[in-house]
């Protein structure tokens, strides 16, 4: 699966209610960063809410004057959901 398709079948499964940021840090060296962030979503799936708490990275650099993501990585336990689905469902 790519990860167009990944990420739309994240949107198309849930609905985001709040975030709970635990905690963040970022590192930058001149023009580049890298930011940590442990967070816990909140969602509506198949309408019950689900907690998921992620693991998120972006890795930035400025080019011309704007900010520009060259990475972004989110993960989960790898047992808290069922195989082909996004979202854990107990």
């Amino acid at each position: 699966m790519t990860s167009c398709a990944s990420a739309r079948r994240n949107f198309d499964e849930a609905t985001a209610e709040r975030f709970d940021w635990h905690w963040t840090q970022a590192t930058v060296r001149g023009d580049t960063g890298v930011i940590a962030i442990a967070l816990t979503i909140h969602l509506q799936t198949d309408g019950r809410p689900v907690e998921v708490p992620l693991r998120w990275i972006v890795g930035a650099v400025r080019h011309d004057g704007t900010g520009r993501w060259l990475h972004r990585h989110a993960s989960s336990a790898a047992s808290s959901q069922d195989e082909g689905t996004a979202y854990p469902t107990e």
